[in-house]
């Protein structure tokens, strides 16, 4: 017959055994305190780490490069300088390399700055989605103005593409003076295979009464290449070619519908504390378009830049500027340009 005495030892047993499983089925990580970190690793972005646990109501964010050793039992979508993508696990050796267990070549030997990001495989639609809006508004009693400005964007990343919108839009008006209103909207798909290259496609959609531009729709084919990318900044160029249909309100000009090149450079630095700085400049030589009396080739460029500063609860300010070039523009100036300051919250 069993006691209390001779129970006591299995419960225990039992116990500790519980505890072993736990952390066995654990993502482990080792901080430069040599303090262990035991729970489910969400993923990796912009040289941040994230770490649920089951003792703290918000996860840890914990930078990349201090991490002294990781070992995971999570599949990841694992991104490596030169754009490469695998798929697997992370286990730290003795050695303080980074083994990478993957699906495709077997192991894989690595090291911390060569891991870009890290993506959990298999997790819900929430957890792959990433947004941001915000928002300026201005009134003044001289001239009754009224203005409001708005910049947005919303992006989804699955194993091998990722799917981004954007919106942004101004409007003004005042006593004496005309309206303004400018729209700037869009969607971009990005496809990665196993080589550097990426296959990159965009509509998008432009108007503004500045330059009498009723409408602008852009569709881009082309591909993009990541030059350097790793925990600290990436930056890529794009190359392609778009087919354009315009139509004006000026009551003057006819519709017009031409092709162009593009070639872009993108550009994206995080690893400077709270703020972020995200930017891109597109030039577009038409292969169609040339004035009439001079022969001089059309030439637009757009160019747009970022400066966001994070503040608590994902909360952040951001003021941000858009150009637009365009040396044979039918009304207005060649160039014209936004600039916002606005008070936003990101996904």
């Amino acid at each position: 017959m069993y006691t209390a005495k001779h129970i006591r030892p299995l419960l225990f047993l039992l116990l500790l055994l519980g505890l072993n499983h736990m952390a066995i089925s654990q993502d482990t990580l080792l901080l430069p305190d040599n303090t262990y970190l035991f729970g489910e690793v969400k993923g990796l972005s912009k040289g941040v780490l994230k770490i649920e646990t089951t003792y703290s109501e918000n996860d840890f964010e914990v930078e990349w490069l201090e991490i002294k050793e990781i070992q995971t039992t999570s599949r990841f979508l694992i991104g490596l300088t030169g754009n490469v993508r695998v798929t697997g696990t992370l286990r730290t050796t003795q050695a303080g390399t980074i083994i990478i267990r993957t699906e495709e070549t077997g192991d894989r030997v690595s090291s911390l700055d060569e891991i870009v990001f890290l993506q959990e495989l298999d997790n819900a639609f929430w957890s792959r989605l990433s947004a941001s809006v915000d928002f300026g508004i201005n009134f003044t009693r001289a001239n009754n103005l009224q203005q409001f400005n708005a910049r947005s964007n919303v992006g989804y990343r699955a194993n091998r593409w990722t799917l981004s919108g954007k919106y942004d839009a101004i409007n003004s008006t005042q006593d004496g003076a005309g309206d303004i209103q400018r729209r700037d909207y869009g969607a971009t798909f990005q496809y990665y295979p196993k080589k550097k290259w990426y296959l990159y496609a965009n509509m998008s959609w432009f108007s503004n009464t500045e330059q009498a531009i009723k409408m602008r729709y852009s569709a881009k084919i082309g591909a993009g290449r990541n030059i350097i990318e790793n925990n600290q900044a990436s930056w890529g160029i794009i190359v392609g070619v778009q087919p354009l249909t315009e139509r004006f309100s000026d009551g003057v000009t006819d519709d017009n519908a031409s092709t162009e090149l593009f070639l872009g450079t993108q550009w994206n630095l995080f690893d400077t504390g709270d703020f972020s700085f995200l930017g891109s400049i597109f030039a577009y030589p038409s292969l169609t378009e040339e004035d009439a009396i001079t022969g001089q080739q059309r030439f637009r460029t757009d160019l747009t830049f970022d400066i966001k500063y994070d503040l608590p609860y994902d909360f952040y300010i951001k003021t941000g500027l858009t150009l637009n070039y365009d040396n044979q523009a039918v009304a207005g100036d060649n160039t014209d340009y936004v600039w916002n300051f606005g008070f936003g919250w990101s996904l």
